[in-house]
C-alpha cells in the first residue's frame, strides 16, 4: 500500500515536470514600443527689412508734405517690412547737389528741386515756365502724366538712374517788398530776392535780382541787402518775412517752384513687388496729401497778412501783360537752345506741356478755395 502511494505521487511529479517541458507557463509579453519624438521643426527665416533713407536740404515741408506723409504710411502698410528714414537740412548736400546723391546711393530718395540744377535736368525745366497757370492743382497732376513722356522719363530714369514717384509744386511765385511795386516800371534796380526762371523775369524786367539761400533772406532784407524777395505767399509767412515788408505784390506770372520725389532705380528693382505696390499707392495718395496741406498753410497765410496788416497789391491787367510778353520770350528762347542742344522734340514737349495743365485747370477742385483767388 505505501508502494502504491509513493509511486503514485511519482507519476504525478512527472507530469507536472512535462507540462513545463512543453510549454504550458505563461506566455512572456513583449513590451509596447515608445512612441517616436516628431522631430522640431525648421524655424521659418525672419522676413527681410528694407532700410529706405530720404535726403531733404530743406527743413521746411510745407510744399513736401507728402515725403513725412510716405515716411509714415509705407512702414505701416508694409507691416514693418520697410524702414524709413528722412534726413533734414542738407547734411548730405544741397539741392543742386541732390541729383548725384540719389543717382551714387548716397541716400535712397529724396527731391530734385528742378530751378537748382536745370543744366542736369534740361527737359524737366518745361515745367518752371512762367505765365502758364496759377493752379498748384493743374501743375501737380500735369507732372503726373509728363513724367511718362519718354524724353522726360528716360532723363530721369537713365541719365540719373532714378524712378519718378511724385511730384511736389509749391504755390505760385510771388513778390514781398519793403516799397509798394505797383507798375514793371517800379522794379527798375529794385534789390529782390530771386531763384529759378522767376528771377529771369525780373531780371529782364530791370530788377537787381541776388539768389540767395532761403534761409539767409530773413537777415538780407533785415540788413537792407535787399528790399525784397519772391517765394509762394505761404513762405513768406513761414520765414517771418511779411514782418520785415509790407507789400505783398501778386502777379500770378512768375512760374511755380516746383520738385519730384524720385527713388533710386537700383534699390527701387531690389525692392519685392508687393512693397513696390505699396509705395505707388503711398505715392499716390501723397498729391493729394501735399495739395491739401499747401491750401491749409495758404489759408493761415491769408490769416497772417491780415493781422500783420499787409498791404496786398494786385497788378493790373496792363502790367501783368508785360510781365507776360517776357514770359512768352522766354518761353521761345527756352525751346530753341533745347532744339540747338538736340532736344529735337523740345516744341513737342512745351506743347503738351500746356496742354496738360489747361485740362486739370478745368477740372481744378480747389479753384474756389485758393488765396489769393486766381486771376
Amino acid at each position: 500500500m505505501k508502494t502504491k502511494s509513493i509511486a503514485l505521487l511519482l507519476v504525478m511529479l512527472l507530469v507536472a515536470f512535462s507540462f513545463t517541458l512543453t510549454g504550458c507557463e505563461p506566455e512572456e509579453v513583449e513590451p509596447e514600443p515608445e512612441p517616436e519624438e516628431p522631430e522640431p521643426e525648421e524655424p521659418e527665416p525672419d522676413e527681410e527689412v528694407y532700410e529706405l533713407v530720404i535726403h531733404d536740404p530743406s527743413s521746411i515741408l510745407t510744399f513736401k508734405e507728402g515725403l513725412p506723409f510716405f515716411k509714415e504710411e509705407v512702414p505701416k502698410r508694409t507691416d514693418g517690412r520697410v524702414e524709413v528714414e528722412m534726413i533734414l537740412g542738407g547734411a548730405l548736400g544741397g539741392f543742386a547737389e541732390q541729383p548725384d546723391g540719389i543717382s551714387e546711393g548716397v541716400f535712397d530718395m529724396g527731391m530734385l528741386a528742378m530751378g537748382y540744377h536745370p543744366g542736369k535736368t534740361p527737359l524737366w525745366q518745361v515745367s518752371e515756365m512762367p505765365g502758364i497757370t496759377n493752379s498748384i492743382y493743374a501743375h501737380n497732376m500735369a507732372l503726373v502724366e509728363m513724367a511718362e513722356h519718354p524724353s522726360l522719363k528716360a532723363e530721369i530714369e537713365e541719365r540719373w538712374n532714378q524712378k519718378v514717384l511724385f511730384p511736389g509744386s509749391m504755390d505760385t511765385f510771388e513778390m514781398l517788398t519793403a516799397d509798394p511795386i505797383e507798375s514793371v516800371d517800379d522794379l527798375d534796380g529794385y534789390p529782390i530776392r530771386s531763384i529759378a526762371l522767376a528771377a529771369t523775369v525780373l531780371e529782364r524786367l530791370g530788377a537787381d535780382v541776388s539768389a540767395i539761400p532761403g534761409p539767409d533772406v530773413y537777415s538780407a532784407m533785415e540788413r537792407g541787402v535787399v528790399e525784397g524777395a519772391v517765394f509762394p505767399v505761404d513762405t513768406f509767412v513761414d520765414r517771418d518775412l511779411h514782418t520785415l515788408a509790407d507789400n505783398l505784390v501778386l502777379s500770378g506770372k512768375l512760374g511755380f517752384y516746383f520738385g519730384l520725389v524720385t527713388i533710386n532705380l537700383d534699390t527701387w528693382n531690389a525692392l519685392p513687388e508687393d512693397i513696390q505696390e505699396v509705395i505707388k499707392e503711398v505715392s499716390e495718395e501723397a498729391i493729394e496729401r501735399n495739395i491739401e496741406i499747401y491750401l491749409e498753410a495758404n489759408l493761415a497765410a491769408k490769416e497772417a497778412y491780415e493781422e500783420a496788416g499787409t498791404n496786398i497789391i494786385r497788378l493790373s491787367e496792363e502790367e501783368r501783360a508785360r510781365i507776360q510778353e517776357v514770359n512768352e520770350q522766354i518761353w521761345e528762347e527756352w525751346i530753341a537752345e533745347r532744339e540747338g542742344q538736340g532736344y529735337t522734340e523740345a516744341q513737342e514737349i512745351f506743347d503738351l506741356w500746356v496742354e496738360l495743365v489747361e485740362k486739370y485747370e478745368e477740372e481744378d477742385p480747389y479753384a474756389d478755395e485758393w488765396w489769393p483767388e486766381r486771376f
